[in-house]
């Protein structure tokens, strides 16, 4: 099963941190990503960072992102939200 693990850090110490299911691709299904951020964030109880298009690049490419304070329209009182995706693994 994929998931997606979510980290808030502040002082570069975890502060939060959750895990949900997904889809691989959820970055890319706007259904999905919705649920999944809804999860994630209910989980941490935080607001919605805006998801723009170098979040989905970075997910394409490194299989995380990073979201800073610019990215909430909210206050936030973290430095930042790292989503990091986690693969199956598959055992021969």
């Amino acid at each position: 099963m994929e998931r997606v693990w979510a980290v808030t850090r502040s002082d570069q110490k975890i502060t939060g941190s959750c895990t949900t299911d997904c889809s691989a691709l959820f970055w890319k299904q706007p259904g999905d990503l919705s649920a999944v951020m809804d999860a994630l964030c209910r989980s941490l109880d935080i607001a919605h960072p805006v998801w723009l298009g170098k979040h989905s690049r970075d997910m394409d490419a490194f299989g995380r992102t990073v979201f800073f304070g610019d990215d909430f329209v909210e206050p936030i009182v973290f430095d930042t939200l790292e989503l990091e995706y986690i693969a199956e693994k598959r055992e021969p």
